[in-house]
């Protein structure tokens, strides 16, 4: 008898992205450039007023970030996060100094969509750990999977081109 696969809504779970945090930002960039060629790097602040509605282990929070993205050698999606002010899942990340990457993204194109894989994960006993919305257009959420698939997994909706770019690097 063959195992039973899972029937996730919207289908299986694409990895567009795969993240970790870093307590230096630009360390980090420099350090993946030079030793893998990864980059250039964009630079971007989240922090409110654009960050709203923001959430830390179920209660209500407010937290700041810088988040550098490349994509590497075949399209994967690379982050870098460095945890500025409050509390935050990437500043735990941090603080037990464990190496990444630690997060996986599956996005998902609606708020439909990114509720029902919230729901699944939940009801299997995955919790949230962070969450926020980015100028009222993207809402990300990030899922303690580590039980379930050994990681923790953000899901989210939405794109926005409002966010200002604050660096790139190199």
């Amino acid at each position: 008898m063959s195992p039973v696969r899972a029937e996730l809504p919207g289908g299986p779970l694409v990895v567009s992205t795969v993240g970790m945090a870093v307590p230096d930002i630009w360390a980090a960039m420099a350090q993946y450039w030079e030793t893998l060629g990864w980059g250039p790097w964009s630079v971007y602040r989240q922090e409110p007023p654009s960050l709203q509605e923001m959430r830390y282990r179920g209660a209500p929070a407010e937290f700041s970030f810088l988040v550098a993205g490349t994509s590497t050698p075949g399209g994967t999606a690379f982050w870098l996060c460095q945890p500025l002010e409050g509390p935050s899942l990437y500043r735990d990340l941090v603080e037990e100094e464990l190496p990444g990457p630690h997060f996986m993204t599956v996005w998902r194109q609606t708020e439909a969509e990114s509720d029902a894989v919230r729901r699944w994960f939940a009801e299997r006993g995955a919790t949230e750990l962070m969450a926020a919305r980015v100028d009222g257009s993207i809402e990300f959420f990030f899922l303690d999977a580590r039980e379930l698939c050994g990681m923790i997994l953000e899901t989210g909706y939405g794109r926005s081109a409002s966010q200002r770019l604050e660096a790139t690097y190199p």
